[in-house]
Parts: C-alpha cells; structure tokens; sequence
C-alpha cells in the first residue's frame, strides 16, 4: 500500500535528520559560529527521537490498512484528532527547528557570549593575586589567568585585527608589569610557569620598543627555558631599532650551556643582526664545529646574514638522502627514542635549507636548488622554485671549478659539462 503524502514527507525528513553529525551546518573554521552545530544536533536529536516514536505508529497505521482483524471487519477509520497528533504536531516542530537552524547559520546566536577583548584578556589576568612559590600559581583561578594568558599570545600574533596602534604601547607596558610579578627561575631541566612564557611571547608579538629592555633583562635568567623564550620573544621584535641594539646581549647565548638555547639564539641572531655584521658572524661561525643540531642552525643563520662559512654543511643540508639516513636520539619522559626522520621532517628541513642557500649567490648551493625543483615533495619544489629565482641563477651564467680544476657551466635545474 502507498503511503499517505503526508507520511511520506515525514519519513523523508526522518531520514535526512537521522544522521545529523553527518550533515554539520556549519564549518569548523567559522569559529564565531562553532555553538551552531551542538546547537543544531541536540535538537535534531530531539526530533529523531520523536519521529522514530511515530514511525512504530506509521508501522502500526499501515500494518492495519493492510489486513483486517480477526473477525474479518475493516479497522475503525482514522480520526482527525490522531491524524492532528501523529503528522501535523511534529510537521510544525520540524518547521520550527528548520528555521532555528537557518537564524543560527546565518546570524548567529546573542545567547553565546561575545569573545573577550585583549583588554578584558589583561583584567583576568591582572585580577590575579595569589601567592607564588618559584614562579607557580597557588590562586584557585590559576588555570583561567593561565587561559587567558594563551589566548594573548595567540590573538597578539595578528596584533592588528585586535588592537589599534595607540593602544599597542599601553598594552606592552601592561603586559611587562605583569612579567614582574614573576621570580628569577631555577636552573633546572624543568621550564618555569607557563603563563610566564606566554605574556613573554605577546609582549615581543607586540613590536614595541617598550618591550625590548624586559625580554632583554630575562636573557640572564637561570632557567634555560625562560632564556629560550626570552630569545624568541625578542626575534618577534626584528625591525625594531632597539631589538637590533640588544644584539650584544644576544650573542653570548651562541655559548650557552643548553643546546636548545645555543640553536634558538642562532635564529635570533639572523632576526636581529644585519647582514655583513662582522661580529655577528664570527661569533655564529664559531658554532660550525658544535653538535650537529648547531651546526645546521648556525649555518643557516651565516647564509642569512651573506656568509659563506658554514657551505659545507648547507651543502648536506640540501640533499634529501642525508636526512632520509640520520638516525635521530633523544629523551622523551623518561624513554629513549630512537628512530629516523619522518618525509615531513624531512622536507620541512629541506624547505628550512633552501630558504636559508636562497640569501646567497653560490654556484654549488643553486645548483641542489635547482634540482630540488624535481624533489618528491610538492612544498619542497615549490620552495625549490621561488629561491632559485631568488638566487638569480640564469642559463649559463655562472660556472664552478670541478676537482680537477675543469670549469663546469650550470644550467637551470643542473649541470652541463
């Protein structure tokens, strides 16, 4: 038997909303909306369940339309009132939810609270005033002003969208009283507090000149980590006068006793220094002959500053087969990893090597840049593209010396004798 039209619509709808994760309204990156969707599905939920309760009656409707009972009678006919109950009530509630739905894609929702502002962000984080022991929260709201701090950092890394340039110097001075509040760490493995790092990391975000003399005074701190991040912060500051002249203060941490901070300062260097900088340079290039983590760094940050000191190691760097047979070897907790590179480490170090070879004109570094052009990796080629245009390596145009002396042509993408 052919089901009534009206049936048939419902089942319809049934099926559509049965799934309802399956049809999400709104996207993932439109963040402002993300209610929408546990909004929509708690409902659709509602009306699953609801129709699914009448679908055992649509089964009992059509079951008894179909045979008669066991005196052989017809079934009583359907009343008005059950039809009212069993398809018009919930034709109604799916409408309604339909059009929730669509108000709630399109609009939005004033029942969801507005995103905090930077300035809201600083008063949390400022209404913090609980005792410290070596830096860490006692306060019982020390995991909302942690929070908060991490959502500074992140906002601050487009300052733009969330601040306006006279509201950028009150902000940093803001953001430096409260790194005050924090005590000088211990020298230890362990990092200091967190929320620590995290106003580190906005105050250098914000490109102030305000900013850099407190990052400056942590590069002294015993904790490795604060170093580390104090490095960083004032990286985020490259262009900045007063960044550039705190380059004095970096250079000693090319020696610091951590690794990790001996590489990030390298990097730092190559922000903060200009290029040709002679004591920049003969301080990065006495790293060449350090652990191999340093020297890769220390080489890539001498190619950005024009030097060619650190070649021979650039040279390997731009190879995919040295890092497809590096073993790798460190501390993870309280294990020892061992294992190989994985292809996106892989070719994220050669992007990293292309980018730096891209600073100088070199025969021999545009040459595996020019056959990087061919690399497996469709990032690494890409990056391989644009930094062999950027080297200015023209047909011909330049030559080497092989070992024996002959004078070898290079063309676009290799070598021709």
């Amino acid at each position: 038997m052919t089901l009534d039209p009206t049936l048939r619509i419902i089942s319809s709808l049934y099926g559509r909303w049965q799934h309802p994760a399956e049809g999400r309204l709104v996207s993932d990156e439109k963040r402002a909306l993300a209610f929408a969707p546990y909004f929509v599905a708690a409902h659709c939920e509602l009306f699953h369940k609801t129709v699914r309760g009448q679908h055992v009656v649509f089964g009992m409707i059509e079951s008894a339309a179909n045979k008669k009972d066991a005196t052989g009678a017809s079934p009583a006919p359907m009343t008005g009132t059950l039809m009212a109950r069993l398809f018009v009530v919930p034709a109604i509630i799916v409408c309604l939810l339909l059009g929730v739905a669509v108000v709630v894609v399109l609009f939005g929702s004033t029942s969801i609270d507005k995103p905090e502002t930077i300035v809201d962000l600083l008063a949390r984080i400022e209404s913090d005033t609980g005792e410290r022991t070596a830096g860490v929260l006692l306060a019982p709201h020390a995991k909302e002003t942690w929070q908060a701090s991490q959502e500074l950092a992140q906002r601050l890394q487009n300052k733009e969208k969330f601040l306006a340039a006279n509201e950028i110097e009150p902000t940093a001075t803001r953001i430096a009283r409260l790194l005050e509040k924090f005590p000088s760490g211990q020298d230890v493995a362990e990092p200091g507090p967190g929320q620590q790092y995290f106003l580190m990391l906005a105050l250098g975000r914000l490109g102030s000149e305000s900013a850099v003399a407190p990052l400056t005074n942590l590069l002294k701190d015993p904790n490795g980590t604060t170093r580390r991040t104090a490095l960083q912060s004032l990286a985020e500051l490259r262009g900045t006068p007063a960044a550039k002249a705190a380059l004095p203060s970096v250079l000693p941490l090319l020696n610091d006793a951590r690794p990790e901070v001996q590489m990030v300062a390298c990097a730092t260097v190559a922000s903060l220094a200009e290029r040709g900088d002679p004591a920049a340079i003969k301080a990065v290039a006495s790293r060449l002959e350090s652990d191999r983590e340093i020297q890769w760094n220390a080489a890539m940050t001498l190619a950005r500053l024009g030097d060619l000191r650190g070649k021979m190691v650039l040279l390997n760097m731009l190879e995919r087969g040295y890092w497809e047979k590096l073993d790798l070897e460190y501390l993870e907790g309280n294990s020892t990893i061992r294992r190989k590179f994985t292809d996106v480490e892989v070719s994220n170090n050669l992007r990293s090597a292309i980018e730096a070879a891209s600073h100088v004109k070199d025969a021999d570094l545009a040459a595996l840049v020019g056959r990087l052009k061919n690399d497996s990796s469709v990032q690494v080629r890409d990056a391989a593209r644009v930094a062999y245009e950027k080297m200015g390596l023209q047909k011909a145009e330049w030559t080497r010396r092989d070992a024996d002396g002959t004078a070898v042509r290079l063309q676009e993408g290799g070598e021709v004798s």
